[in-house]
């Protein structure tokens, strides 16, 4: 296992309300099922978010 630190700085249009989309974005289950290859996500103290992703890297 190995760490690679990165910022998502990209922004995303939802069509709904502002309650719904807190209400969706607060179950980070719900962000790790849609996503391809996102094994988990966990919150940690500072805000800081630990995603697990699987990824496939051939042997050269």
């Amino acid at each position: 296992m190995f760490r690679i630190k990165a910022e998502y700085s990209e922004q995303i249009e939802v069509k709904t309300s502002i309650e719904r989309a807190r209400e969706f974005f607060d179950n980070l289950r719900n962000i790790a099922d849609l996503m391809p290859n996102i094994e988990g996500i966990k919150s940690e103290a500072g805000g800081i978010m630990r995603w697990m992703v699987r990824a496939e890297v051939p042997m050269l």
